[in-house]
């Protein structure tokens, strides 16, 4: 069964939507999925029901400037005034406090893909003793450099045309110049719904270009890292030809980067000729069941 509802966003001015996907009977823990970038969590439907199925309940949200989040078009792609990136945790947070308020004792895990997964490597060290596990989907490690001049270009962007401009440039530096065809999904169908979703696609702001460089930023530089539990479980689940992961490196360098910190319990799964989207990809069955596999080995 899946129940919609709402709650002010922390930057004060957004009302933001997102979804519960309750199981029937008691559920053994909660998942809670954050979508990534220029899409919405209605995308994310079967890989909730699926955990339903499974015995577990399933929340998301759509992101400030994403989805039924959206107040007007201005709004498409931005996050906030200030400290947008922060803001964006803050209402994940609120979300994970609503699973602990629905579900008091439950294990609350935590699945990002893509942005999303950016985000929930940040959430870990911001608070660190909130999840029982993470996942993560489609996520990359780009070097410290690049994603800083990445966030001085579109700090000077904002400053000189204002934080609700849309540059090519700064696009193309983010994400490359690739059609989606060669990089988002292995199944050609989710590419032409993609296309055709009028909540996917909506071009991102420099203001939450530069929001989301502050936060790889951090993330390159273990910003807190130190403060996350090392017995943490975390799963790294990518498509070997996935450009996000640097086809399969980046992932390694995330993977690497938590070994080295003594992460007790850390693996990665990958999948052979798969892009980006593994969870809607042509081998979204054995991603969904390696995800069941690693829920219910930690619940």
């Amino acid at each position: 069964m899946r129940q919609e509802f709402t709650f002010p966003s922390s930057d004060k001015k957004t009302t933001i939507h997102g979804f519960w996907w309750i199981p029937e009977g008691e559920p053994k823990a909660v998942v809670q999925l954050v979508h990534g970038m220029e899409e919405h969590i209605g995308r994310y439907d079967h890989v909730a029901r699926f955990l339903n199925e499974n015995g577990y309940a399933a929340v998301g949200h759509d992101h400030l400037g994403h989805g039924a989040s959206v107040t007007d078009d201005d709004q498409n792609g931005y996050f906030a005034s200030e400290k947008g990136h922060h803001c964006v945790l803050k209402d994940m947070r609120t979300v994970t406090r609503l699973a602990e308020e629905k579900y008091p004792g439950k294990p609350i895990f935590m699945l990002g893909h893509s942005m999303g997964s950016f985000f929930a490597r940040r959430f870990i060290t911001l608070y660190p003793h909130v999840l029982s596990g993470l996942i993560l989907s489609g996520t990359g490690s780009k070097p410290y450099m690049m994603v800083h001049a990445g966030k001085r270009l579109a700090q000077t962007l904002s400053k000189t045309k204002g934080d609700h401009y849309r540059s090519k440039t700064v696009e193309t530096t983010a994400l490359g110049n690739a059609p989606l065809e060669a990089w988002l999904c292995s199944d050609p169908r989710v590419v032409e719904d993609y296309k055709n979703d009028p909540l996917c696609g909506r071009p991102f702001t420099v203001g939450a270009y530069k929001d989301f460089f502050k936060l790889m930023e951090e993330l390159s530089l273990g910003k807190d890292l130190n403060q996350v539990p090392r017995d943490l479980p975390i799963l790294l689940i990518a498509g070997m030809k996935d450009p996000v992961g640097d086809n399969s490196k980046g992932v390694l360098k995330v993977y690497n980067k938590y070994k080295a910190k003594d992460f007790k319990d850390v693996d990665v799964i990958f999948y052979r000729d798969d892009l980006h989207e593994i969870l809607n990809g042509l081998k979204k069955e054995d991603a969904l069941r390696d995800v069941l596999h690693f829920l219910d080995e930690r619940v």
